[in-house]
C-alpha cells in the first residue's frame, strides 16, 4: 500500500543519512559544518515517519493538487509527503545546503520529475502569478518579514487555492524553555532563549544580528495580515 511504499523511501533515505549524506557539498570546512547540521536535522525528519506529513495534508484537504509550494523546504520531507496525492511540487529554502540535500533525497526516493528544490527566499518566491494550488510554511514565517511573503503566497496561489501555516508562538517556546531546563539540555536551552531573545529585540526596533531578524506575531496579528492579503 501506500505507506508500505513510503516506508522503503524512509529507510533508504534514513540510511544514506546515517552514512553523512555522502559528497554533496564543496569539503570546505564551513560548508561542510553546515551540511553535517542539515543531515543530522533531515534525519530526525525522516525517523519521525512521512505518513505523519501525509496524514496532516489529507486532513487539511491538500490533495488533488497539480503544483504545491514548500516555504522553508529543509530536508524535502513535506515535499515527498505531498506528492503521495498531488502531482507536482516547488521546495525553496534560503540556505543551500538544504536545497542540496533535498534534491539528492528526492532523487533516492525516485520522484526527481516532479519535485525541485531552489534557493531563494519567501519574500520573493521565484514563480508565477497565480500558478500554486497548495502552500504552506511550517515554523518559518517568523524568521521572514511576514507581511512581504505572505503578499508573494498570495500572488503564486491560484484562484481558491489555499495556504497552511504552522506558526509558533511565545507560548511554544517558553514551553520548549521549561523543558530544555528541566531535561538539561543546554543545546537547545540556548537555541530557543535566543529565538525569543531575538524576536523581542527585533519588535523593539533592534536587531539581535545583522542577518537573522526572528518575530513572534501574535495570533490575531498573523490572522490580520493574511486577511489583508486575501488569506483568511
Amino acid at each position: 500500500g501506500t505507506f508500505t511504499a513510503l516506508e522503503k523511501i524512509e529507510k533508504k533515505i534514513i540510511d544514506f543519512l546515517y552514512r553523512g549524506g555522502g559528497d554533496v557539498l564543496d569539503p570546505s570546512s564551513e560548508k561542510s559544518a553546515a551540511f553535517a547540521a542539515a543531515v543530522q536535522y533531515s534525519l530526525g525528519r525522516y525517523q519521525i515517519g512521512l505518513e505523519r506529513y501525509v496524514r496532516l495534508f489529507e486532513k487539511i484537504g491538500f490533495m488533488g493538487g497539480k503544483l504545491g509550494l514548500d516555504i522553508g523546504s529543509g530536508a524535502g520531507h513535506w515535499c515527498l509527503a505531498y506528492l503521495t496525492h498531488n502531482e507536482r511540487v516547488t521546495g525553496i529554502d534560503v540556505r543551500p545546503e538544504y536545497v542540496q540535500l533535498s534534491t539528492r533525497l528526492v532523487e533516492l526516493a525516485g520522484r526527481s520529475e516532479s519535485c525541485e528544490f531552489l534557493e531563494a527566499k519567501a519574500e520573493a518566491l521565484p514563480l508565477k502569478d497565480a500558478t500554486i494550488d497548495f502552500a504552506w510554511a511550517h515554523s518559518v514565517l517568523m524568521f521572514t518579514d511576514a507581511e512581504t511573503a505572505l503578499s508573494e503566497v498570495s500572488r503564486v496561489l491560484r484562484y481558491h487555492g489555499a495556504f497552511y501555516c504552522g506558526y509558533t508562538v511565545l507560548g511554544g517556546r517558553l514551553a520548549a524553555i521549561h523543558k530544555a531546563i528541566a531535561s538539561g539540555d543546554e543545546g537547545n536551552l540556548k537555541f530557543q532563549l535566543n529565538i525569543v531573545l531575538s524576536a523581542y529585540l527585533y519588535n523593539s526596533g533592534i536587531y539581535a544580528t545583522p542577518v537573522s531578524k526572528v518575530r513572534m506575531l501574535d495570533l490575531e496579528s498573523l490572522l490580520m495580515i493574511c486577511r489583508a492579503y486575501g488569506l483568511g
